[in-house]
């Protein structure tokens, strides 16, 4: 069932709604993962949603962008919960590409794996608190007839499981790069910014409301060889709420009606947690002990702003992409409301540890077709969220 009617046996099912909300959130995912792609070269940074200590940066994960794409093609159906999404084929689609996203980031930082690290929760082979590493077993999966199991460390290359993806081509850096920002580049935040704008682009299907025209040049921002990058850093509880929940931030006016925050021209992009329902037996112990257990664990996500940023630039809504400009504007302009994903309202005050935190950092833009764009520090410009309910 995907944005099913109801919660009854006799709900129908609304295909329709997936395809318009995924385009209104497109432009939203491809910067997310350019950014994750070009940013990280840590594999546990770069793959684990987890809260990852104090420290101003990029705070997003494939993880996180993971959940996003779980939680809006269920709409509160099978797909928004982990108990039950395995049920809908989209799940196999979905997760065929978060592999190849995998492939492809694993293409450009080999050096990089599984690092040891100790478990936040029980499964049925692993106790809480157990410290598991690359060759830990990965239970149920035998390799072969005599009982072994898989390790990260025999399933490390995908090409050992007899398969590849076409645009890792030859596996070379200066490919998988190119082929990324072919892919990935043409409607990035720094697309029109950087080197790749000329002839790099490749036009969009359909127009994305609140996406830049691809065919059109951006505002020149580059100054001294760099441009400003911005982002929303989003922390919250995994298990806030009883299953999964999203954090939606607005540029500029939105309906005051939850159901209609998914297809707001403004919608910057939504912030997808991915969870379970609760157990049915709550009141007994193990649960409540597993509930306050799960209640500590923080995740995080990103909502990048630059492409937005840049469309109301060209709308002539915002005069130019410095620091002070977009401060104030976004002081005026930025947005976020909580909801479920069968269209209700969650009050941000019921979002354990909900903050966002927006940052900026310069970037070089990439001096040829098969090399990234060089990141700086990040840095937080505080008074955007600060005073308001989720604010830093």
């Amino acid at each position: 069932m995907r944005f099913p009617t109801n919660w009854t046996s006799s709900a129908t099912v609304q295909d329709n709604l997936i395809g318009p909300i995924l385009d209104n959130n497109r432009v939203s995912f491809q910067d997310r993962l350019y950014n994750l792609l070009t940013y990280y070269n840590n594999f546990t940074e770069f793959g684990n949603e987890a809260w990852m200590g104090p420290g101003v940066s990029n705070k997003d994960s494939l993880e996180s962008l993971h959940d996003a794409i779980h939680s809006i093609t269920g709409g509160s159906g099978h797909m928004t919960y982990l108990d039950y999404s395995a049920f809908d084929p989209l799940f196999w689609l979905h997760h065929v590409m978060i592999d190849r996203s995998f492939a492809l980031w694993q293409a450009i930082n080999n050096d990089s794996y599984v690092e040891p690290m100790a478990t936040v929760d029980q499964t049925f082979t692993m106790a809480n608190g157990q410290v598991i590493n690359v060759d830990s077993p990965l239970e149920p999966f035998h390799s072969n007839a005599a009982g072994d199991y898989w390790t990260s460390t025999s399933a490390r290359s995908i090409r050992k499981l007899g398969y590849t993806y076409r645009d890792i081509g030859d596996g070379s850096v200066s490919t998988v790069k190119a082929a990324v920002n072919r892919l990935y580049g043409s409607s990035a935040g720094s697309s029109g910014l950087s080197g790749r704008a000329v002839g790099l682009h490749q036009p969009l299907e359909r127009e994305v409301p609140g996406a830049p025209n691809p065919n059109v040049q951006a505002p020149a921002e580059v100054t001294n060889g760099k441009y400003q990058e911005y982002i929303a850093n989003i922390v919250s509880q995994k298990f806030a709420i009883n299953g999964s929940y999203a954090i939606y931030v607005f540029m500029g006016d939105f309906s005051d009606d939850p159901a209609e925050w998914s297809m707001s021209p403004n919608l910057v992009g939504t912030h997808g947690v991915f969870a379970a329902l609760s157990a049915v037996d709550a009141t007994s112990k193990s649960n409540m002990l597993r509930r306050q257990m799960d209640s500590t664990i923080q995740v995080t996500g990103t909502l990048p702003l630059t492409s937005m940023l840049l469309a109301k630039v060209q709308s002539g809504e915002l005069p130019c992409m410095d620091i002070p400009t977009v401060t104030a504007y976004l002081n005026e302009n930025l947005h976020w409301r909580a909801g479920a994903f069968d269209g209700s309202r969650i009050p941000l005050e019921d979002i354990g540890d909900l903050t966002i935190t927006i940052v900026s950092a310069e970037v070089e833009p990439a001096s040829a077709t098969d090399q990234f764009p060089t990141w700086g520090d990040f840095s937080v410009l505080t008074s955007i969220t600060k005073g308001k309910v989720g604010g830093c």
